[in-house]
């Protein structure tokens, strides 16, 4: 195999990597994305949790 063939089939080989791993980061771009939404959502739903129950503790209170 001549040296010409070898860079050029490293060459295809480098750019199909290259593909790759651009891919890859895209999924992992969309999937952080996903990660910080949901972790906003958890946010807000343990701020809807709280608020009930600290408006439990102090009727308690009132009550006491």
């Amino acid at each position: 195999m001549s040296l010409t063939k070898q860079i050029t089939s490293l060459t295809k080989h480098i750019a199909s990597l290259t593909k790759h791993v651009i891919s890859l980061n895209k999924h992992v771009t969309s999937l952080t994305k996903h990660i910080m939404s949901l972790t906003k959502h958890i946010m807000s739903l343990n701020k809807h949790i709280m608020s009930p129950t600290k408006h439990i503790t102090s009727l308690t209170k009132h009550i006491m």
